[in-house]
Parts: C-alpha cells; sequence; structure tokens
C-alpha cells in the first residue's frame, strides 16, 4: 500500500481507551476533560468568541488610504468578510475568495509604492506565517518579502480596487483576535490512539464546517502516510454546512460514507467529536449520512499518559522521585543502575528501557541487559509503542535504525539529507511521529516527521518533515512536551540554555533562559516539561519560571507513557 493511500485505510483492531465519548442513539456528547490533551498554544477563551470590528471605505479616499483601509477591514470575517467587500468593485467582490490564505506580518514593516507596470499599487510585506485554505499553518523563517499588486477603478467617482490576491493580512495581534487553532483527530494506523494535527480558521458562524471539511478532506501532506482515517474515500458534507441548534452540531454526509459496519460508524464519530470539541458552542453532535440517522454503541480511545514524577537516576539509585526517596522499578532499576548510563527512556509497560552508556545502546529487560547498539557516538535512544528502539549516530543522521524486540536492526530512511549532525530523536507518545533535532548548513533546526510503517507495522521510512521554531545557539536537546507541543533547547556560548516551545503547525514561544541547562524532557503537559543542568540540578517549568526541586540528578529519562482507561 502506497504512503498516499495509508491514511485511508480502515482496519478492524478494536480502539483501546483514551476519553468517553458517548454515543447514544446517534448523538455524541462533546468531552469538555478527560484524557485529551491539548497543545498550550490551542488554549482559548470560554467567553464570547472577539469579532474585530472593521470600518467600510471613507469618502474621497485615495487609492493608498482605500487599501490600507482594505487590509484593515479584511480582519473582520464577519458576515463573509462583508465590510472588506465594500472596497472592492461589484466583479471583485464577487470573486475575492478571503480564506484562500492569511498571511501573519508586522503592519508596520509594509510598504505601499506605485507600480506602473501593473497600473496601480504594489504592498510589500515580510511574512511571520501564513495559513492556507485547509488551515495549515507554516511559519516562515528568514526575512524574505512577498510583493502583492492592486489595481483600482472609478465607480460612482470614488475609488475602489478592481483586482487584489486572494487572502488576508493580519498583524500578530489581530491575528490572535480572528484566527483560533483548532485540533483535528485521526488514528495511528493500529486503530489505538487519536492523532493530533492543528489548524487555523477564523471565528465565526462556519468554524463548525470549516473543522469538519477539513477533518474530511484528510491530514496535511506531511502527516498523510503516519495516520488513519475511518471516513471513506471521497466523503464529504451532503449540504456543505454543519448546522448547530440547541448546542448540537448535525453532520449530514454524502452517499460515500454509506454502508459502514459499526465500528468504523463509532470511529468516524470519534474522530468527529474529537475535531469539534474545542468549539464552544457545541456540546453534542448527531451523525447521518445520505439523511439517515446513524446509530452507534459507546466508544472509548486510548493515549498515553506518562507519570507526573520525574523518572531520575541520581546516587540512591534509578526510580520515580518523590519528596525524600526515590521509587524504584522491580528488577529493572537494578539493572539500569549497573549500567550507570548517561541517558535512558522507558516504555509504557515499565518493562523495556532504552540506555545510552559508553559501550553503546543497550535494550533492558526484566531478563537483563543486552547491547544492541554497539555504534559509536551515539545520541540518547527512543522507543516507540510497538517497542522499537530507535537509535541513530550523532555524526552519521541518515543512518537512523529502528531495532525490533528480537534484535534485529533495521534501517529507516530518513527525510533530513542535508543535516550534517543529529542531537535529539524522539518518538511521539502515540507512535506516529519523530520529532529531530539536526545540525543543517551549520543551523540548529528543529524536525517533526510522520513514520511509515509497512502491512506489518514496521518503521521503513519518515515521510516529508515540517520544519518548527527552534532555540538558538548551540543545538542540544529536545523534546515533546504533550501531544502536539515540543521544546527544544540550545546553549550560546555563555553556556546560558535558550528554550523555545513550538506548537507543530501552530505558535511558539521562548521560555525563560537557565544557566548551564544541557537536557530537557517532557511528559504529558507543560507541568511535567524539565530541565537538567550540568550540574545536577533538576527545574521542572511552574508559573513562568524554572524552580529548582532535586540536586545530584545524573539523568532525567523519558516515559513514553502508558493508556489511561477510562470506561
Amino acid at each position: 500500500m502506497s504512503a498516499a493511500r495509508m491514511w485511508r485505510r480502515r482496519g478492524a483492531a478494536l480502539v483501546g481507551a483514551f476519553t468517553a465519548l458517548l454515543l447514544i442513539s446517534g448523538c455524541a456528547t462533546i468531552p469538555r476533560g478527560g484524557s485529551v490533551n491539548a497543545g498550550h498554544a490551542v488554549d482559548r477563551s470560554e467567553g464570547p468568541e472577539v469579532v474585530f470590528l472593521a470600518r467600510g471605505p471613507e469618502k474621497d479616499a485615495s487609492r493608498e488610504e482605500l487599501l490600507t483601509g482594505f487590509i484593515e477591514a479584511a480582519a473582520s470575517p464577519a458576515n463573509n468578510y462583508a465590510t472588506a467587500r465594500e472596497f472592492l468593485t461589484t466583479t471583485l467582490a464577487g470573486t475575492w475568495k478571503p480564506d484562500a490564505r492569511a498571511i501573519m506580518d508586522q503592519a508596520e514593516q509594509r510598504r505601499i509604492e506605485s507600480n506602473e507596470a501593473v497600473g496601480g499599487l504594489t504592498m510589500t510585506a515580510t511574512p511571520l506565517a501564513t495559513v492556507d485554505a485547509t488551515g495549515q499553518y507554516t511559519p516562515e523563517f528568514g526575512n524574505s518579502s512577498i510583493q502583492l499588486d492592486f489595481t483600482f477603478a472609478k465607480v460612482g467617482g470614488q475609488w475602489r480596487i478592481s483586482s487584489a490576491p486572494d487572502g488576508v493580512m493580519l498583524d500578530p495581534v489581530k491575528f490572535r483576535e480572528v484566527f483560533k487553532p483548532y485540533t483535528l483527530r485521526f488514528f495511528d494506523p493500529s486503530w489505538t490512539a487519536l492523532v493530533p494535527e492543528v489548524r487555523w480558521f477564523p471565528s465565526r458562524s462556519s468554524t463548525s464546517t470549516n473543522v469538519v471539511k477539513a477533518l474530511l478532506a484528510g491530514p496535511s501532506p506531511w502527516l498523510a502516510g503516519s495516520v488513519s482515517t475511518a471516513f471513506p474515500e471521497g466523503t464529504r458534507l451532503l449540504t456543505d454546512t454543519v448546522p448547530i441548534e440547541n448546542s448540537t452540531a448535525t453532520i449530514n454526509l454524502n452517499r460515500e460514507a454509506s454502508g459502514q459496519d459499526e465500528l468504523t460508524l463509532r470511529r468516524m464519530k470519534a474522530q468527529l467529536v474529537e475535531s469539534l470539541s474545542e468549539v464552544s458552542s457545541i456540546k453534542s453532535v448527531t451523525l447521518s449520512v445520505n439523511g439517515v440517522p446513524q446509530e452507534a454503541t459507546p466508544l472509548t480511545i486510548s493515549g498515553a499518559r506518562t507519570d507526573p514524577r520525574a523518572l531520575v537516576l541520581t546516587e540512591a539509585g534509578f526510580g520515580f522521585q518523590t519528596d525524600d526517596s526515590i521509587d524504584k522499578i522491580p528488577v529493572i532499576s537494578s539493572q539500569v543502575e549497573a549500567l550507570n548510563p548517561t541517558a535512558a527512556t522507558i516504555d509504557g509497560s515499565r518493562q523495556l528501557v532504552a540506555a545510552l552508556a559508553p559501550s553503546g545502546v543497550s535494550a533492558i529487560r526484566p531478563a537483563g541487559p543486552e547491547l544492541v547498539d554497539a555504534r559509536a557516538h551515539l545520541i540518547p535512544p527512543s522507543i516507540d509503542g510497538s517497542g522499537y528502539i530507535w537509535s541513530v549516530p550523532a555524526d552519521a543522521p541518515s543512518e537512523l535504525v529502528a531495532i525490533g524486540p528480537d534484535g534485529k536492526k533495521l534501517p529507516v530512511t530518513v527525510s533530513w539529507p542535508d543535516a550534517a549532525q543529529i542531537v535529539s530523536l524522539q518518538v511521539s507518545r502515540d507512535g506516529t511521529r519523530v520529532l529531530a533535532f539536526v545540525v543543517s548548513g551549520g543551523r540548529s533546526v528543529l524536525l517533526v516527521a510522520g513514520i511509515q510503517k509497512d502491512e506489518n507495522g514496521v518503521p521503513v521510512r519518515l515521510g516529508e518533515p515540517v520544519r518548527v521554531p527552534a532555540a538558538g545557539g548551540s543545538a542540544r536537546s529536545a523534546t515533546w512536551v504533550d501531544e502536539n507541543t515540543v521544546a527544544s533547547l540550545g546553549t550560546n556560548e555563555q553556556g546560558v540554555a535558550q528554550i523555545v516551545q513550538s506548537v507543530v503547525g501552530g505558535r511558539s514561544d521562548s521560555l525563560v533562559p537557565v544557566t548551564g541547562g544541557t537536557m530537557i524532557v517532557g511528559g504529558s503537559n507543560i507541568n511535567q516539561l524539565r530541565v537538567l543542568g550540568e550540574d545536577g540540578r533538576m527545574m521542572f517549568w511552574r508559573s513562568g519560571s524554572w524552580q529548582q526541586v532535586a540536586t545530584d540528578v545524573r539523568l532525567i529519562a523519558t516515559q513514553q507513557g502508558a493508556p489511561e482507561r477510562v470506561e
């Protein structure tokens, strides 16, 4: 099966437990809590949605004034951008597509100049990020500028815009007011976990329709070969809208979705319910196919949760840190202590630890440790949900292998051919993506790529990655903060660790620097984000600052987490 088609697969595996979705008589209640962990930048106000109030064109405005007013008015999506369309000729008002693209830039850096070649004006801008018609957010790297051409015509003695690029432009403040992130949900290939993908849409009455359309259209290209969807190919909304009445969203799909078995219907509704859970006006969902209501039995979904305690190696041993002691893992802890590794990661069952020591990467199980990769210059290993240990040398980023439970090394084709070095690689807790911190062209580059597997579930290659904003300085460490969010750590010449937290498909933030920080380790949420200093200090993020919680820590192990069951 090709990678491009993999996300269309449907399987018969029963779904485990993640967050209870009550699907009774075709109506599913939207969960507002439970075990789905949204990334930090997906936070949204529970109050009324903010709508920017725009003004129409001024009388006798010059072309420059009209263009500036149009850009300002296009920040308001109210009534399908009705105010912005007042700046356009009748013909253009009927064809202009504001949802085609959103450009976020600094308004004070825009320049408007006369352009005789087009007989109008050209606006030059430097994008910070763009959002395409499907809601995919792409940050811009560097300072590349773009030019947008506009022409004008007199209508009733007043200037109006007669040609303009599709899309809107917003400064960061207006972007945050108008656009909101919504997390689409797809399944992993084994149908046991929901995988998030963040999209951005303007806040308006059609938001629910935009979310459902994006979900039915499928994942972004970078993720498409790594996830599955329950919706058959060609599934669309029958009436091109998602009406909401009494807080219930009614979703009516076309005939391509008909004839599905009960398990597939349950999966379809699970994706819909979870994807709409961030639309504040929706409390429940009903599903119909070609006008026929669909009933489904309750469905539970699984997701990985980590222990909120730090898993550390200290002089007292290897285990979970408590207030005054180390809570050791039977059998496993003593074997880790004997190896005395410099880095480690543990699987959800706590029966497998991948540990890095001077001899290489070892797989530690209750039966005993086994050296599984003796290559030189290895970086800290990672573990996926199927028990594969991922290992790669720092100076050979393309020589990535996944080591199976039988000890066999399987090469995984990477998607960073220009990387000269890799300092960190970590598999997401749902097992569908990898986070890689590489050095390419002398710069630190943070990448997220989908894991593509064969028909037996064996990882074989990584999809084309997306780039995520990274910490500056010398690349040192990167981690998953939660299911949507990653963090990276880089040090400057003074040894100060710069830390950047980024949503995959969203915004990024710089956290407070840490002097002497060398490693960053995440868990299930931001409150489990920890930094290890070169002097053995362990700090965790709380209330906007780093707080020291322990000293003499040799390593903080990464936890892949175990499913939390909600019956």
